[in-house]
């Protein structure tokens, strides 16, 4: 599943067909990720979840959380849409 970075810097919920604003919580979390010798901590990784459904996806493999919670929505959608097709 995948959009490129820039496409993800430019993605807005409201791009997004099958995910209304009201409808989702989206938590925060520290993430940690190894950088050299040391590990970073820094609160990037973004769980997405979608309160009718209970369906959550996280994200952690970008370095930013724009970009991780572009990827979790984007991600999210894609997973709502194949349920409604159901």
């Amino acid at each position: 599943m995948g959009l490129s970075i820039s496409e993800l810097k430019e993605l807005k919920i409201e791009d997004l067909e099958f995910i209304n604003k009201d409808e989702i919580k989206v938590v925060t979390y520290k993430s940690d990720r190894p950088s050299n010798q040391f590990v970073v901590q820094v609160n990037s990784k973004i769980t997405v979840i979608h309160l009718p459904t209970g369906i959550s996806v996280t994200e952690d493999k970008n370095r930013g959380k724009h970009l991780n919670k572009s990827q979790a929505l984007y991600n999210l959608n894609q997973i709502i849409s194949e349920h409604s097709h159901d």
